[in-house]
């Protein structure tokens, strides 16, 4: 039950992901609407380059002028308000969220050199908890008009960004991206990695590797140093930034005597790997996206290996820049040879624009869901409001 009712709470709350930054539209000259169809936010391919360079419009362009704070950072304040219940147990309850306070900041550095970072003041006790990403990254020129970008820091596969944990139309994170496949392990793949990675940039294709720390255990706990790692492959094929592309990752989690506590003896390690097929379908006013992701991981110290698998399907209507609509839908099988954890999700949602100015923005989302597991159905409704200067 308890499982079931994290993954119906599950949501991403990044404000990096739900609104435009007024930063980026200061430092570029342009609006919004340069980089994002709005108001769901499904990147342009304008958004898409300005991503890739490095949250700059050109890789290898520095202007010292535009060093100014009010161009790098943007401060962003997150409210949210959830009404839920249980069926058939318990009756509707609300409960309001702190308001989040944080920064987003980024752009050029140097001629070569970019940085980004998320920052979140007061939404964990643990001010490391509190950053999001953080990232410096080198681009090179090979010619051909092909781009080499190589970042080093905390950061997400920009695949995944851009496939779910991105610019979006909706709150709540897709299940299959979202919910740890086990409760020792509590790799998912929305956890943002400490690593390196290289990205290619040709034309309309797009090439990904990358190493990351594994996401449990230390230098103490973990002498042999391993290396998550992941790669990817998408082609962009037409100019609206449709796309269809190729995940995957391998990693492990060292699951300790006290599941979450490094200080006790490790007990074994669960080696896992999560495949993905990923596709877009992007037109002025509206778009379709899905995902599928299958992989297997170790279950006990006697090497027991269980399947699992999950996806989702999206569809978002922009009727006009200040009113839009979406619905997706989330299937979840953590064990494949146990159906009674099936997870299956449904969303139903409304967005749209408070005020959209040049130095500041402020954007709501009103979303419904219906998630159903082992015959008990949980109701979700969340209004979100997110405001960014």
């Amino acid at each position: 039950m308890k499982r079931i009712l994290f993954s119906f709470l599950l949501f991403l709350g990044l404000p990096a992901q739900l609104l435009a930054i007024p930063a980026f539209a200061r430092i570029t000259g342009n609006s919004c609407a340069y980089c994002h169809a709005l108001p769901s936010l499904q990147l342009t391919v304008e958004g898409i380059k300005f991503q890739h360079n490095g949250m700059r419009l050109a890789p290898l362009k520095f202007s010292k002028e535009d060093q100014t704070l009010t161009n790098y950072a943007s401060l962003v304040l997150e409210y949210q308000v959830n009404a839920y219940r249980t069926t058939p147990q318990t009756s509707p309850s609300v409960q309001n969220t702190e308001p989040v306070f944080s920064v987003f900041t980024g752009g050029a550095l140097a001629n070569a050199w970019s940085y980004k970072a998320i920052y979140h003041f007061n939404s964990s006790p643990d001010p490391t908890a509190n950053l999001e990403e953080a990232y410096l990254q080198y681009n090179a020129n090979l010619g051909g008009g092909a781009l080499l970008a190589v970042r080093g820091g905390q950061f997400m596969p920009e695949i995944l960004r851009n496939f779910g944990l991105g610019p979006s139309s909706y709150v709540e994170t897709p299940l299959v991206l979202g919910t740890a496949v086990s409760a020792n392990s509590p790799f998912t793949l929305a956890t943002a990695m400490r690593g390196v990675d290289a990205n290619l940039y040709w034309s309309g294709l797009e090439a990904s590797v990358g190493a990351f720390d594994a996401t449990t255990g230390s230098t103490t706990t973990n002498p042999t140093n391993h290396k998550d790692t992941y790669g990817s492959l998408l082609w962009r094929f037409d100019g609206m930034g449709s796309g269809a592309g190729y995940f995957r990752y391998d990693g492990v989690n060292m699951v300790f005597t006290t599941p979450g506590d490094p200080t006790t003896p490790l007990l074994y390690n669960d080696s896992f790997y999560r495949n993905g097929l990923l596709f877009r379908f992007v037109r002025e006013k509206w778009r379709v996206m899905a995902a599928g992701f299958q992989g297997a991981h170790t279950m006990d110290t006697l090497g027991t290996r269980s399947k699992n698998r999950g996806w989702y399907g999206l569809v978002d209507l922009d009727f006009t820049e200040r009113f839009g609509a979406f619905a997706r839908y989330d299937q979840e099988s953590p064990d494949l040879t146990d159906s009674t954890q099936n997870t299956r999700m449904a969303v139903l949602g409304l967005n749209g624009f408070l005020f959209r100015e040049a130095r500041s923005g402020g954007r709501w989302v009103l979303e419904t869901s219906r998630t159903t597991s082992n015959g008990i159905k949980n109701y979700q409704t969340l209004l979100y409001v997110v405001m960014a200067f």
